[in-house]
């Protein structure tokens, strides 16, 4: 969902329900979810609520990344030959 609301750059929570095969519950806890960890945005309209990223919500992720080299790198995981 949250991908959907990044390709989108933003769009209503019905929109959400509409484009998938998620109940419109499940959206409404998936997207107070993402509100909650700072992830969106929300932007009324009347009866609509527009949600938008919040890339600043993304920081933490971001600054563990860089905090842990290697992690982003395509070879960093190597898996055992012996698994």
């Amino acid at each position: 969902m949250f991908e959907r609301i990044i390709r989108e750059g933003e769009i209503a929570a019905t929109g959400l329900v509409r484009g998938s095969k998620v109940s419109q519950p499940a959206v409404s806890q998936h997207l107070r979810a993402l509100r909650d960890a700072g992830l969106v945005t929300e932007r009324r309209d009347g009866r609509h609520i527009h949600y938008r990223a919040a890339p600043k919500g993304l920081a933490p992720l971001v600054g563990l990344a860089r905090a842990l080299p290697g992690v982003l790198e395509p070879n960093a995981l190597k898996i055992s030959k012996s698994c």
